[in-house]
């Protein structure tokens, strides 16, 4: 369902479902230090395919 999604929309999912995160373009998180500071942290996995004009 989300490969179908993906092709005219854009997508985000909370989960830790690893079958879920392995299908992702990127990956965001957010972590916290001890002293309460968050910080968002990314990965990108791939590169978006692009499209001929």
């Amino acid at each position: 369902m989300l490969e179908e999604l993906r092709a005219s929309s854009q997508l985000i999912v909370i989960t830790h479902q690893e079958r879920t995160m392995e299908i992702a373009d990127a990956l965001y998180g957010v972590t916290m230090r001890s002293d309460g500071v968050t910080a968002v942290v990314s990965q990108r996995l791939r590169e978006r395919a692009s499209t001929p004009s």
